[in-house]
């Protein structure tokens, strides 16, 4: 979720002004750069207990002690700290915020290069590492926490989430255990015109179940496993349908713009808004009826619209890039086959029309049941014989998709390509193990650990700490 960043004044009177936002996003192919957003679970590291933002151990001091050290600004909302965020070399911001239930999130600094994104994640991983070490907690990579409800995680104190806390239950019933008990890996990638954006966002609709069963990782929540590969996905499913999943418009029409992403936009329920200091609640409000009407003597501004873009929840959605949301959190070879697997895929347009063309032909329908098994089984998910031809099945699918990022990643690392960096297909390698190993999947290696393990689920937790390369 966002951090508060100073918004603009600037008020709205034409919807001219909402496509012109997404225009100015636009980078020529040379400029395209790819960001990493990653979010961890801190955990008391002696009895796995979740980690409050209070107290000589809580987030609140990890987070005073990463700025005392590491060079963060800290950002506060009220009088507890928000957001930090530091600058990196190039001048561009990486910014760590915590969600709901004191997940730790860094929002990346984008790059050019891969090799950029894994120092970063090196270097971030290593400075909370030592922060939590000396504080007796534990940082883990997975796609939910596996042992506490929402009601046993504490609150974080953010102003926005009280907001949220008391809507959610209204609009579906696990709304407070995607805030609170969810970890997701997700990337951040540049367009080159309105089309180039449509292209994306529709490919990234297309496929992201396959990523999903790819990416799966969180198998079990309050210590048995849930019937899903992926939990994570399976809580988003009933979250909020006004502002998840997969908006049909974005996957069944064949021409789109940004003024089409306006009207859905605008007919999405907003949360709030930010004046002086303070969060106003606008729930149950569309932007285009405050548009039009205002509230309680505010009138909506282009800020509000950008806050307001930041709560959009789609599979993939558009910022003034394009974010692809589908995967879980997980060990930190996976950090980066994440934004190495959609680089490939999507800046590479050979890659991206082959991409495309495994999932053109399948209907609304398919692509619904598709999804479902993908998180139910990961890349073993059995396909209806009337989703087509053997392609279709999950994990044949995946394999092509790996195949064609690594295909796609070594042309854009051509010499006459010079935003690529060297050998950037290696980051694929841990999705191939997968594909290659053994087990069914990732999800399907963790539940029988877990049973090894004697379904002793905080040895099993242990076991998903992540440290210091």
């Amino acid at each position: 979720m966002s951090r508060d960043v100073q918004r603009s004044s600037e008020l709205i009177t034409s919807k001219e002004q909402l496509t012109e936002y997404f225009r100015q996003g636009i980078k020529p192919p040379e400029a395209r750069r790819v960001g990493t957003e990653h979010e961890k679970l801190i955990l008391d590291k002696e009895t796995l207990a979740p980690v409050p933002f209070e107290g000589p151990r809580g987030i609140g001091r990890v987070l005073e002690l990463l700025a005392e050290r590491y060079g963060y600004q800290a950002h506060l909302d009220q009088e507890h700290i928000a957001a930090l965020v530091r600058a990196n070399a190039a001048g561009d911001d990486e910014a760590i915020t915590t969600e709901p239930g004191g997940q730790f999130e860094l929002s990346g600094a984008p790059f050019q290069r891969l090799a950029d994104t894994e120092a970063e994640l090196t270097r971030h991983i290593a400075e909370v590492a030592a922060v939590t070490e000396e504080l007796g907690l534990v940082m883990l990579g997975t796609g939910i926490n596996p042992m506490h409800t929402p009601e046993q995680i504490p609150w974080m104190p953010k102003s926005r989430y009280r907001i949220m806390r008391a809507y959610m239950p209204r609009v579906g019933a696990l709304g407070h255990w995607m805030m609170k008990a969810t970890c997701t890996v997700q990337a951040n990638f540049d367009y080159t015109s309105e089309a180039d954006a449509a292209d994306i966002l529709r490919t990234g609709l297309w496929i992201s179940p396959i990523i999903s069963a790819l990416f799966a990782h969180s198998p079990l929540w309050h210590n048995a496993p849930s019937g899903y590969m992926t939990t994570r996905c399976y809580i988003w499913t009933d979250t909020d349908p006004d502002r998840c999943g997969f908006p049909l418009w974005m996957m069944e029409r064949e021409e789109f713009g940004f003024a089409d992403y306006v009207e859905y936009a605008l007919d999405v329920p907003m949360y709030f808004i930010h004046r002086d200091g303070r969060y106003v609640d606008m729930s149950g409000h569309s932007l285009r009826r405050f548009i039009e009407d205002g509230y309680e003597g505010h009138e909506a501004t282009m800020g509000d619209y950008e806050l307001h873009l930041s709560t959009l929840f789609p599979e993939v959605r558009m910022k003034r890039y394009i974010e692809v949301r589908g995967a879980d959190m997980g060990p930190l070879g996976h950090v980066m086959a994440l934004p190495a697997l959609w680089k490939g895929l999507l800046y590479d347009a050979e890659a991206r029309a082959s991409a495309q063309s495994l999932m053109r032909d399948l209907t609304t329908e398919q692509r619904e049941r598709l999804f479902t098994h993908a998180i139910r089984w990961s890349l073993n998910g059995p396909i209806p014989a009337d989703l087509g031809p053997e392609r279709i099945q999950i994990r044949h699918v995946a394999r092509e998709l790996v195949s064609l990022s690594r295909a796609g990643l070594e042309r854009l690392a051509a010499p006459e390509v010079a935003a690529a960096g060297p050998d950037e297909a290696r980051y694929l390698e841990p999705l191939q193990a997968q594909l290659d190993g053994e087990a069914p999947s990732t999800a399907h290696a963790l539940l029988a650990r877990w049973e090894e393990l004697g379904r002793d689920t905080g040895a099993w937790a242990r076991e998903l700490a992540l440290s210091p390369r």
